[in-house]
């Protein structure tokens, strides 16, 4: 019982430490334009906004693209690929994280563009952490309710962003992102994840939001604040290709969660490659 209450006070201690250091913040964040005011406006609303790469403007965005082609090559032929890590338990194929910090380092820096972290600042309310970066591959192999193929919320910190970039067509036939609205987010706190049977007895299936699009569409979404999954079609479909950044604060919830992200030697392979505040938003750990 006591050890119980010393981890309520000690939760309750954090949460006001953390508040505090919102107010703190609040008048450093930095200006956003009227565009950019609305997309956060979208996520403290809906959770989720869908938008392109094309629309984002960010001036690398062409040969980051470029690189996330090879890389989908690669997890197209994987068996004779060492830098290449199948997952077949989540049925996921992914690059290593140092490989791809190594070989394609301008993946990397695409996420920490300057207008992109402002915007996730914004939404976050303190300074940002980019604590990871995947190119990979989700096998439509007709397997649910596994890894991120049930519904769950991340819980790595308080407010946590993803940017999830399509590098291949999704479809009604392809495994897509789907979401449920922020406001109608179910709060239970004795349950974290669902399955889809489960999911239709607190939202009802008709206000699921599946997230199809070409190749280049982006994703942009508060993972922490909307129950989402990887929705499995009806019959095995087509494999979803996917480039995904990953935000958080720099003092997360669960800080071991946070740096299963990434890999130091990764990082580290970064490091002469990043201007100062670069290095901020990376090597934040």
């Amino acid at each position: 019982m006591l050890f119980k209450i010393r981890n309520q006070l000690t939760e309750v201690a954090s949460e006001l430490v953390y508040k505090v250091d919102l107010l703190k913040h609040t008048p450093k964040l930095p200006s956003l334009s009227e565009s950019d005011r609305a997309i956060i406006n979208t996520l403290k609303h809906e959770g989720v906004l869908v938008t392109s790469v094309d629309a984002l403007s960010i001036p690398s965005t062409s040969q980051t693209i470029e690189s996330a082609k090879k890389i989908v090559t690669r997890l197209q032929n994987p068996d004779s690929d060492p830098g290449i890590i199948q997952d077949k338990n989540y049925s996921i194929t992914r690059i290593g994280y140092t490989q791809l910090a190594a070989e394609y380092p301008e993946i990397f820096l695409w996420g920490l563009n300057e207008r992109l972290v402002n915007i996730i600042e914004n939404y976050i309310g303190l300074p940002i952490a980019c604590i990871g970066v995947d190119v990979r591959k989700d096998i439509g192999n007709g397997i649910k309710d596994v890894g991120q193929r049930k519904w769950h919320r991340d819980s790595d910190d308080r407010r946590q962003i993803r940017i999830i970039v399509y590098l291949s067509d999704v479809t009604e036939n392809t495994i897509a992102f789907e979401y449920v609205p922020k406001h109608l987010t179910p709060v239970n706190p004795f349950k974290s994840t669902y399955a889809d049977e489960e999911m239709k007895q607190a939202v009802p299936e008709s206000a699921w939001k599946a997230c199809h699009g070409n190749a280049g569409t982006a994703v942009m979404v508060a993972t922490s604040d909307v129950y989402h999954h990887a929705k499995v079609p009806p019959t095995e479909g087509a494999d979803r290709f996917t480039l995904v950044y990953t935000y958080t604060s720099r003092k997360p919830r669960r800080l071991q969660l946070c740096k299963d992200h990434f890999s130091t030697e990764g990082l580290q392979a970064l490091e002469g490659k990043l201007s100062p505040n670069q290095r901020d938003y990376a090597l934040w750990y």
